[in-house]
């Protein structure tokens, strides 16, 4: 991937794509400066997070910043956020409860003709790893593939099962 992605196309190689362990991510994490206000960061704090009554602060506060419609976002609802945060609170195993409000958010997400092709792929993505079926999506995105940046066929491989990979 080199260190260039459709989000970050400047020629210069961003300090996360040189992080290549759990570890190295957590030591730069807790290191980096971050906003108690970015749902994003809480999620990641979260997720790499040991100590309990820290995961259970920012479990509170995430669940207090989240909007009425489901979603996560600095001004109002954005899709991106919201994907990050279900993907960061589901890969830390929080129960389904706490993130299923924003899943049919994300679901109508996916039909948003205004958002980039790689955005709808990493929407895929966590729908995925919340435990939502994602073939038929998978394959409508992987016909638009010359569209997605990196980040978005990396999210898009890692939604591949087994079926979906038939269906291709």
């Amino acid at each position: 991937l080199d260190g260039r992605t459709s989000i970050n196309s400047d020629a210069k190689i961003p300090w996360y794509d040189l992080i290549r362990t759990d570890a190295e991510l957590a030591r730069v994490m807790a290191q980096a400066p971050y906003s108690a206000y970015n749902p994003s960061h809480l999620a990641h704090r979260y997720w790499l997070s040991t100590d309990l009554t820290q995961r259970r602060q920012l479990l509170t506060t995430l669940q207090h910043m989240q909007l009425p419609d489901g979603s996560w976002g600095w001004i109002g609802s954005d899709p991106l956020i919201t994907a990050d945060v279900v993907n960061a609170l589901s890969q830390a195993g929080v129960e389904s409860s706490v993130t299923a409000t924003a899943v049919p958010y994300l679901q109508q997400q996916l039909n948003n003709p205004d958002l980039p092709v790689s955005i709808r792929a990493i929407i895929v993505y966590t729908l995925y790893q919340a435990g939502s079926t994602v073939d038929e999506a998978v394959v409508t995105l992987s016909q638009q593939r010359i569209q997605l940046g990196n980040e978005g066929l990396a999210a898009l491989i890692l939604s591949l099962t087994a079926d979906t990979v038939y269906l291709l």
